[in-house]
């Protein structure tokens, strides 16, 4: 808010200088040569007024023929400068389609020119709006939440919006609703009618006045008209972060989100987890890939490399866990999976597994073009989250191994600048990781790294570290999001409705029988 009135300012500050020294400060400096005694004296004042008059029409002219497109230009420039609310990090693929849905509708049923007295029926047809893409076919699809839900609902909205209201909003804490709705209804009623008089009122000011008061009706004019668009784009503002912030609150309700409080989910964290765990569990980091796609040296690699000692951790049906603490603090269960051979078996358990990490790293060897086990693997994933809406996929970070026997196989002198084609070896690194992206049906944006692991000659592994430490964010994100999912349906949350139901019962059954 306050960047977009410094904008505002500096676009309009040169204008309004510029009308403020023709109407105001030219005829101050003729009042200074001719000597306020001497016009009174001579009784010259009204044919200054006059004089001042002829002024202010020449400026209010120019006014309207260089300012004519003004208002629109300025408006959209600020729009274009607003800063929407951003979405939360982990919100489902579907919930940030529904809060792109929702700041859409905000857009195109005008909900910030909603009068502040119809604010509340605004904010419920928004609201009903979300819990229409989430609840479809459901007659009654705003009420589909529990009432602990909307508890939580009101808790979370109130808790969030309040800091936005008092950070934005001058004087918030001194003025009332009833006040503001009031005071709204008066102006509107009052500013119609004295806008009607206007005119006639400032001319009457001049002639009493004998021309003095001039001066201050230009002053207050310009004045009124600068800041009158500056408090109507505030308004704007305080309205589009109000419906924004309810459009989110609404999400984390429809979407199943708010079964559980913060203070809730810690209490999960702290049940699922070992005593000698955090209350935040390190990320588990999956190595997903083709047989002797080079998972295993990776982890040597890794492990290396690490500021800490490597841990094995149990597990079974062939996965490996490994505890490390890599650069920048990033602590990480890297889980090493049986390699992809075909075999149903092996990719229901990669599955099963992969849908429960918190970030994958898919390896492919860069000289093997036979990518369909792995893209078999990926639709699979596609589809689970697909059906899973209220589910956040995990990122994939690809890596490319064995890129010293790319072409020309003899050239292997790194290290090489891949973001410079400064060789055919470097041409080729970039041709596979282009390759390996779209036949395994990622984004051309991905993260990916290329690396070399020839007998203990890495390449690049500090790279992958750096890129692993950036994407670890929206992993952590992933995390949170399974977190919150997994608690709203843990056994004890199941056992304590059903000890809440049996308790319920008894108590009927005592009313009925007493």
């Amino acid at each position: 808010m306050r960047e977009i009135l410094h904008r505002l300012l500096a676009d309009r500050a040169l204008q309004f200088y510029f009308f403020a020294t023709l109407t105001i400060l030219i005829p101050a400096l003729v009042l200074g040569v001719l000597g306020l005694a001497y016009i009174w004296r001579e009784g010259w004042f009204l044919w200054f007024g006059l004089g001042m008059f002829t002024l202010a029409s020449i400026s209010t002219i120019l006014r309207l023929l260089l300012m004519r497109d003004q208002r629109e230009k300025v408006e959209e420039e600020l729009d274009e400068e607003f800063e929407h609310l951003s979405p939360i990090a982990d919100w489902s693929k579907h919930d940030n389609e529904v809060w792109r849905l929702s700041l859409k509708n905000i857009s195109e049923r005008d909900l910030v020119e909603t009068p502040w007295p119809d604010i509340w029926d605004a904010m419920l047809l928004q609201i009903a709006f979300v819990a229409q893409t989430y609840n479809k076919n459901e007659k009654d699809a705003r009420l589909a939440f529990t009432v602990p839900e909307a508890l939580l609902m009101l808790e979370k909205w109130s808790r969030e919006y309040r800091p936005l209201v008092l950070e934005n909003v001058p004087l918030v804490q001194e003025v009332r609703i009833s006040t503001m709705v009031s005071g709204s209804r008066e102006f509107e009623k009052w500013n119609a009618r004295y806008k009607s008089i206007k005119p006639l009122v400032d001319v009457i000011r001049v002639v009493v006045s004998k021309g003095v008061a001039l001066p201050s009706a230009i002053a207050s004019t310009l004045a009124s008209e600068f800041g009158g668009h500056l408090t109507n784009h505030m308004q704007g503002n305080l309205k589009q972060l109000l419906f924004e912030q309810v459009s989110q609150v609404a999400i984390d309700l429809y979407s199943g989100r708010l079964k559980l409080s913060e203070a809730e989910l810690a209490l999960y964290r702290k049940g699922i987890a070992k005593p000698e765990l955090t209350e935040i569990n390190p990320l588990t980091v999956m190595l997903v890939g083709q047989v002797n796609a080079g998972k295993s040296s990776l982890i040597n690699a890794l492990s290396d490399q690490c500021v800490a000692e490597t841990d094995l951790l149990p597990a079974t049906d062939g996965f490996a866990r490994y505890r490390l603490t890599l650069s920048e603090g990033l602590e990480i269960d890297l889980v090493d999976s049986p390699g992809l051979d075909g075999k149903d078996r092996i990719s229901d358990l990669l599955l099963d597994q992969a849908v429960k990490a918190d970030l994958l790293i898919w390896v492919s060897q860069a000289t093997q073009q036979a990518k369909s086990l792995d893209r078999g693997l990926i639709d699979q994933w596609d589809a689970y989250f697909d059906k899973e809406l209220g589910r956040k996929k995990p990122p994939i970070l690809l890596v490319t191994t064995h890129n010293d026997m790319l072409p020309p196989v003899s050239d292997w002198n790194p290290p090489y600048d891949l973001e410079y084609i400064e060789s055919p070896k470097v041409e080729s690194m970039l041709g596979a990781l282009a390759y390996t992206r779209q036949a395994l049906g990622l984004d051309k944006n991905s993260p990916a790294v290329a690396i070399a692991l020839p007998q203990d000659d890495f390449y690049n592994v500090d790279m992958l570290k750096d890129v692993l430490n950036i994407v670890s964010e929206e992993g952590r994100a992933a995390q949170l999001n399974r977190e919150r999912v997994d608690a709203a349906y843990s056994a004890p949350v199941v056992l304590r409705g059903l000890k809440q139901a049996g308790a319920a019962l008894k108590s009927s059954l005592a009313i009925a029988f007493r």
